[in-house]
């Protein structure tokens, strides 16, 4: 399938090369060309926020240190029988001279630019092919041939990827976030939620269990030191009836906030303890 469409562009080249009388072209260019034979002159520079774009058919032939800087946006789509073809100017069917790689620039893509896309286009006998200079600028590439370049065919952020010559080639970037995996049922989805609701669950009785274990034992204890305090005021010989009848009754009140701390001691304890059994 390659192949046949690498022919289709070779044989599409050859019937373009007659078809249509050549135009020149230089400087800051903008819009949409009709499809013809254009010679670069000088190089062809695409500014921000605007859009270039050549017909289908379209052959575009580069004079020596000339190219295209793309600050804009660049589309340019072909079709396996009539392509947009980004060559030499010595590319000219039935031509003396033959066309060599290195004999125009390329085409540059500046980190400004809006993005470039490319359908069923050739780009040859180059210095650098196709160089885009940012990772994030947006490119789309389908069907695209490059042959014969010199020290690329295409690199991005410098780095050189390998493209076979004639071969046509399609990717796009940046790529296309991955699909998030689905699962086969929501049955198959439904422990998860579970595990997290017995996790939530347990994590609250644990902290409140230990929250009232510690507020009991700090009762107990006090109650339990106070109460003893209070009771040996009681029982000392020498202490008067009055007397020993208010240390009991304040004995009595840190009874009750012992007893109390034991029982929250035992909840809190309890409440913890269902958290390692469930």
């Amino acid at each position: 399938m390659n192949n046949y469409l690498s022919s289709l562009f070779l044989i599409a080249v050859a019937a373009c090369g007659s078809a249509f009388a050549q135009k020149y072209l230089t400087g800051e260019l903008s819009g949409s060309y009709p499809a013809g034979e254009y010679s670069i002159s000088g190089n062809v520079h695409v500014l921000p926020k605007t859009t270039l774009s050549f017909a289908p058919g379209s052959i575009l032939r580069f004079e020596n240190f000339t190219g295209i800087v793309v600050r804009g946006e660049l589309v340019c789509r072909g079709t396996p029988q009539q392509p947009v073809v980004f060559t030499s100017s010595r590319d000219i069917p039935g031509a003396k001279t033959m066309p060599e790689a290195f004999d125009w620039n390329g085409i540059k893509v500046t980190p400004e630019a809006k993005g470039i896309r490319l359908e069923y286009c050739a780009v040859a006998y180059s210095t650098f092919g196709l160089s885009i200079e940012s990772g994030s600028t947006p490119v789309s590439i389908r069907g695209a041939v490059f042959h014969h370049n010199g020290s690329a065919s295409l690199t991005r952020e410098k780095k050189m990827f390998a493209v076979k010559e004639n071969l046509p080639v399609s990717f796009t970037w940046p790529e296309p976030p991955a699909a998030a995996p689905q699962t086969e049922n929501t049955a198959a989805a439904e422990p998860v939620k579970k595990t997290s609701a017995v996790k939530t669950w347990k994590n609250t009785f644990g902290i409140a269990g230990a929250g009232i274990g510690i507020a009991g034992a700090a009762l107990w204890l006090t109650g339990h030191l106070r109460a003893e305090h209070f009771n040996s005021l009681m029982i000392r010989p020498g202490t008067p009836l009055t007397t020993g009848n208010d240390y009991k009754d304040t004995r009595d009140g840190w009874v009750t906030v012992r007893n109390l701390g034991i029982g929250l001691f035992g909840l809190g304890a309890a409440g913890f303890a269902v958290t390692f059994v469930f």
